[in-house]
C-alpha cells in the first residue's frame, strides 16, 4: 500500500481489527476518529489552495493546537469556517474516488463469484484491548481481559 508515503501500513486490512474504526453503536467513542480523519483530510486538502505557504501554515496549525479550538484553528490556518457544511462536503468529496474503487473491488469480486461476509468473531471481547479472544475468564486475576492484554499488565 503506499498509505503514509508509503512508509507504513504494508498491512492492507490494518482498519479490519480495529473495531472503533466502524462500531456505529458507540458515537462517542467513534466521534473523535472521524472528526480527526476528516479534519485532517481538510487540512491536506488545502495544501493547492495555499501552495507553498501551506507548510508553514501547517507548521502555525500544528503549534496553535493545544491553544486553540478546531474552529479557530480552521480560520486562523486554513481561512475555513468548520462550522459551515462547505468545509466537510469539500472533504468528504475527496474520498469519493476511494469509495468508487471499493465499490469497484466489491463488484469485481461479486462477478468472479467471490462473497465477502462479515461476521462477528468468535470468543469474547477483551475490556481492555476489544479483540475477540477465547482466553477470556482464564486469568482470576484479570476475569475479563485476555491472555495478551494479562501479560501486559504483569
Amino acid at each position: 500500500t503506499t498509505s503514509y508515503g508509503g512508509t507504513w501500513l504494508s498491512y492492507p486490512l490494518f482498519w479490519a481489527n480495529k473495531l472503533h474504526f466502524y462500531i456505529s453503536g458507540l458515537s462517542f467513542y467513534n466521534f473523535p476518529y472521524l472528526f480527526g480523519y476528516l479534519f485532517s483530510l481538510g487540512v491536506y486538502g488545502s495544501r493547492d489552495k495555499f501552495g507553498e505557504d501551506f507548510f508553514a501554515r501547517y507548521q502555525a496549525l500544528l503549534r496553535d493546537t493545544g491553544r486553540m479550538t478546531a474552529e479557530d484553528l480552521a480560520s486562523k490556518h486554513l481561512e475555513a469556517d468548520l462550522t459551515s457544511p462547505e468545509f466537510w462536503c469539500e472533504t468528504l468529496e475527496a474520498l469519493t474516488p476511494r469509495v468508487d474503487a471499493f465499490e469497484a473491488v466489491l463488484a469485481e469480486a461479486s462477478e468472479n463469484g467471490i462473497t465477502v461476509q462479515i461476521r462477528k468473531a468468535a470468543g469474547q471481547k477483551c475490556e481492555r484491548c476489544w479483540h475477540y479472544e477465547s482466553d477470556i475468564g482464564e486469568h482470576a486475576a484479570h476475569p475479563t481481559l485476555c491472555g495478551r492484554c494479562v501479560e501486559v499488565l504483569a
